[in-house]
């Protein structure tokens, strides 16, 4: 495992120098101005029920204290076109950053990297290690002490590991949130001493692979399976009717199930019996959800690749493969993203 000290990443997001007063947002340009009670938009982070709720629950000393918010961005991507691993880079950033500032590599700070080595692939590394061929001996040096073991099947979850490995990324951030922090605040060229710090996270930047796994929901997606939402109880059967309206699944609702060892309850909410890492965070206090609110659809797999690639797909089928019209359509289309671009 790799990780970076919390405190030294968090010191350093800080202490940016590309960052200006003008990219913090903050009411009236006072870092310890309480969030308005009459707001009737949203504009950026800082706005809206997360953070106003938040404030109030967390925040006991207006004068002294600061509301920290934090958001997290996790994504796994191959080592190479032809490598079976995977990388997952946990990083944070600072919620009371504009989004532009937030847009910005150096405004994101990385507090560890999670492995992913396929069981299967490690399993087979390992046999053919052990059967002495010749040509396994430079596989034998890659091979961990336990990588590709296979060994008696026990009553721990197979996703429970993912868990162990992001609860130990997420140790020093866990243990920041509990005490805070103290900061000598610089803003608008006025230094405020001994500022206390209070951390919570409003959302992770995930997409619904990562959103999945970090919720704890089972990962199949075929027709038997009774929910496809890692949010809310919305069955199958229903997920493409927008206007169903199902509760929320509560942090809270699901950890009682693990601790009782429910599988059966958990199997009809398509949530998987393990110790989700992410009960330690302190979240947003407007709602229950926890983690299961946490993950926001994300445009590529939703909307790009789900929702406007099944609308394609539904129309070129009732305008039928051999059509025309559908021949037409399609010199359309590249006509148009020619003209788009």
């Amino acid at each position: 495992m790799v990780t970076n000290n919390t405190g030294k990443v968090i010191q350093s997001l800080l202490t940016r120098p590309e960052n200006k007063s003008k990219h913090y947002i903050c009411y009236n340009h006072d870092p310890f101005k309480q969030p308005p009670k009459d707001l009737d938009y949203i504009s950026d982070a800082n706005m809206g029920k997360c953070y106003s709720e938040t404030y109030d629950e967390l925040i006991a000393d207006p004068t002294t204290h600061v509301l920290c918010e934090f958001q997290i961005a996790a994504n796994g991507t191959h080592l190479g076109q032809f490598s079976w691993y995977e990388l997952t880079r946990m990083q944070i950033a600072f919620g009371c950053l504009s989004r532009e500032a937030r847009e910005k590599n150096y405004n994101w700070g990385t507090l560890g990297w999670i492995a992913n080595i396929p069981k299967d692939k490690a399993q087979g590394k390992r046999s053919f290690v052990e059967s002495g061929h010749a040509d396994s001996t430079h596989l034998r040096a890659q091979l961990t002490h336990d990588e590709g073991l296979i060994g008696v099947a026990g009553s721990v979850h197979p996703a429970q590991g993912l868990h162990v490995v992001i609860s130990f990324v997420l140790k020093g951030f866990v243990q920041l949130q509990r005490t805070g922090f103290t900061w000598d605040l610089m803003h608008n060229g006025r230094l405020h001493k001994d500022v206390k710090m209070t951390p919570f996270v409003s959302f992770l930047c995930v997409d619904t692979k990562e959103a999945d796994l970090f919720c704890g929901k089972c990962l199949n997606r075929n027709k038997h399976v009774t929910h496809l939402c890692h949010e809310c109880h919305c069955p199958t059967d229903q997920s493409d009717n927008h206007l169903a309206n199902y509760k929320a699944k509560t942090q809270n609702q699901i950890a009682t199930l693990v601790l009782r060892k429910d599988e059966m309850q958990l199997k009809e909410m398509s949530q998987q019996c393990i110790l989700n890492a992410y009960y330690d965070i302190q979240f947003r206090c407007h709602n229950e959800m926890g983690i299961h609110g946490a993950c926001p659809m994300e445009m590529l797999h939703a909307i790009y690749l789900g929702v406007l690639k099944h609308a394609r797909d539904i129309s070129f089928e009732h305008v039928g493969n051999a059509s025309k019209v559908a021949q037409e359509v399609d010199a359309l289309a590249m006509l148009c993203g020619e003209l788009y671009c």
